[in-house]
């Protein structure tokens, strides 16, 4: 197949990551992000918890996680032990436990 017949299957318009970024002809239209310094905060205090059972982060460049699953090839291991800085689009802590997951977003919920 051609890359001219490849363009026609590509969307003018993108709607991803939890609906958290929007672009429309390779230009960013929406975004909402976690800015850095509470992503950064989050992580932190879920890493101190023993009941976190694994924490998934996503954002346009990069899709991290410190569960060690071997089957998980589109993320990669971090211990996030760095701090990292950086806004992501999405976090995800799995924790089996929705009140203590409940407990660790209201801090930062509007």
């Amino acid at each position: 197949m051609s890359e001219k017949s490849l363009e026609r299957f590509m969307p003018d318009v993108f709607v991803g990551y939890g609906r958290t970024l929007a672009t429309a002809d390779d230009k960013i239209i929406y975004r909402s992000d976690i800015p850095a310094d509470i992503a950064g905060q989050i992580i932190k205090e879920s890493l101190g918890i023993p009941e976190v059972v694994w924490i998934h982060v996503i954002n346009e460049s990069v899709a991290l996680s410190n569960d060690p699953d071997p089957d998980m090839t589109h993320y990669r291991y971090s211990d996030f032990s760095c701090g990292c800085g950086y806004s992501y689009l999405k976090i995800l802590i799995n924790t089996g436990n929705p009140e203590l997951e409940l407990r660790l977003r209201m801090p930062f919920m509007k």
